[in-house]
């Protein structure tokens, strides 16, 4: 996915944990958050529960992706303040279509979270 943001040239940072989102966020503010849903702890909702009680995340978009293919995933995340849901495998067009998120908040980079 961060090649994927690269490509049309978005500055791209790959976090593997919350002190790294942090210590990232504190330097660069994000654009766009990408996180994946199963996560160690915290998961994925968690982590976007706990970002979005931070005044720094309150309107970044998340866009949260995950492989699983039943209809609770997504509800799960977007109720825990994600902004879009992506469901893998996807369509890299779908996927680039972030860039309509990332123009809505007039960002200049984005913040990768693997999973």
């Amino acid at each position: 996915m961060a090649e994927l943001l690269r490509q049309p040239g978005y500055r791209v940072l790959e976090a593997g944990t919350t002190v790294e989102v942090t210590a990232f966020t504190a330097i660069l503010p994000p654009a766009l958050l990408v996180i994946g849903i199963f996560l160690p702890a915290p998961s994925g909702a968690d982590l976007i529960r706990q970002l979005r009680g931070m005044p720094t995340f309150t309107a970044t978009p998340i866009l949260t992706v995950s492989a699983a293919g039943t209809e609770t995933i997504p509800r799960l995340a977007l109720e825990a303040g994600s902004t879009a849901f992506l469901e893998k495998p996807f369509d890299c067009r779908a996927f680039l279509d972030t860039d309509s998120l990332v123009e809505a908040w007039g960002g200049q980079g984005a913040l990768g979270w693997g999973g």
